[in-house]
This record gives structure tokens, C-alpha cells and sequence, in this order.
């Protein structure tokens, strides 16, 4: 984000963790939250209604995409009201493992 010259907030949704993951975020520069509802859908849901800018990112924590790949999406956003990377689209890969905790 800082080699297209954008200011952003990093918001990391906790959900209940006990590895200190609230305490890593801030010493990063990120602002963790408390996810309100669980699941995959909450975490959303909870990032969603903390951002402030006018543009939303959103990644997993286990890089199932690579943080490099949100300069292509912020070049793609005047193509589309949204722009999805997914591993199921054509092109689309993912960069996870196979398995998943």
C-alpha cells in the first residue's frame, strides 16, 4: 500500500485467540478487534463495520493470497463495483496449504 501511496489501516480480528495476538497487531501498526460474531462471516462482518476508509481489503490471516497481489486489485477497482481474487475463478490460485486448522 505504501508503494501506490495510499493511506490504510490495518484491522486484524481476533477471535478469541490466546497467542497474544492483540498485543502483535499493535506493535505492528495494526488495530485488533474483537470478532462480535463467530465465524468467517463475523470476522467480515466485524472488519467491515470497523474500517473508515472508502475501499475494503480483505485477507486471511493463513496468506491464502499474497499481501503483494492488493496492488493489482487496487489497479482493477475502477473495472468493477467489487473485484474478487479467488482461487475458483479462472486464473485464480490460492497459496495456502491443502490442509487447513
Amino acid at each position: 500500500m505504501e508503494r501506490e501511496r495510499l493511506s490504510f489501516e490495518i484491522i486484524v480480528v481476533d477471535g478469541g485467540s490466546s497467542d497474544g495476538i492483540p498485543q502483535a497487531a499493535a506493535e505492528l501498526g495494526a488495530r485488533a478487534v474483537a470478532e462480535r460474531r463467530r465465524g468467517y462471516a463475523g470476522a467480515l462482518e466485524t472488519g467491515f463495520a470497523e474500517a473508515q476508509g472508502d475501499y475494503v481489503l480483505t485477507l486471511d490471516a493463513v496468506l491464502s493470497h499474497e499481501p503483494a497481489f492488493a496492488a493489482k486489485l487496487w489497479r482493477a477497482r475502477s473495472e468493477a463495483d467489487i473485484v474478487i481474487a479467488s482461487r475458483y475463478a479462472r486464473g485464480g490460485a490460492a497459496f495456502g496449504g491443502t490442509v487447513r486448522i
